[in-house]
């Protein structure tokens, strides 16, 4: 079933929301098409965003090594927690004793 032109839905960019971004970044964008009707040229959109991707991955992969040593941290500190736990029972057993047999002489 085909929709008529007047219910169908089309989405894209609005070409000078492009070059306003554009410019406000710094970033000189070649798939505008200036006229008296703004165009935009949909295969110069490809390199930039390919790039951010790329950026974006590298950002990704730097925050993964980070959590991986964070959660490395994490579990270390966690054995030194445990054993002081276990250490400062073990000590105050010996406290106990120490004081059972002082108050038994």
């Amino acid at each position: 079933m085909r929709q008529s032109p007047d219910t169908l839905r089309y989405t894209g960019f609005i070409a000078q929301e492009v070059k306003q971004a554009a410019e406000e970044i710094g970033y000189e964008f070649s798939g505008i098409v200036p006229g008296r009707l703004y165009g935009l040229r949909y295969a110069e959109f490809v390199p930039p965003i390919v790039k951010a991707i790329q950026e974006q991955q590298k950002i990704i992969e730097r925050q993964q090594r980070e959590m991986a040593a964070l959660r490395k941290q994490v579990q270390q500190l966690q054995a030194v927690r445990k054993e002081n736990q276990r250490l400062k029972e073990r000590l105050d057993r010996i406290e106990a004793l120490i004081s059972s047999r002082s108050q038994k002489q």
